[in-house]
């Protein structure tokens, strides 16, 4: 559980529901300083995980690991559509280092869209 004490200060959930409803699910795991990146089609509730066959797989090709790492960070530095999950279980709005108004699903938008036209 996120920022409960003892067992998971340095998880975080974070969700963004905004203009597309993807379901991105990407895990970075910070293994003494080696990530390790995860994609998963787990839609992590009970009704899911008890009734379906879900799976996660690591991610090795280095490319990849960069745009997910892109997309991690656009949506921790979101401040128009993340929200975050506490210790309390409360779905709060997600802080952001930023002052300016930075929309994740729309920089991640950009971000693979540039990097198409240059193919």
């Amino acid at each position: 559980m996120p920022g409960l004490e003892g067992q998971g200060e340095n998880i975080s959930v974070r969700s963004i529901v905004g203009q597309y409803l993807e379901h991105t699910r990407i895990f970075a795991f910070h293994n003494g300083g080696d990530i390790k990146y995860y994609i998963s089609s787990a839609d992590w509730m009970t009704r899911n995980l008890d009734r379906r066959i879900e799976v996660t797989v690591p991610i090795y090709d280095k490319s990849l690991k960069e745009d997910l790492k892109f997309m991690l960070n656009a949506c921790f530095l979101d401040n128009q559509k993340a929200r975050e999950i506490d210790a309390q279980q409360r779905n709060k709005n997600a802080k952001s280092v930023l002052t300016k108004k930075y929309n994740a699903q729309n920089e991640i938008y950009n971000y693979f869209k540039t990097k198409t036209s240059a193919l």
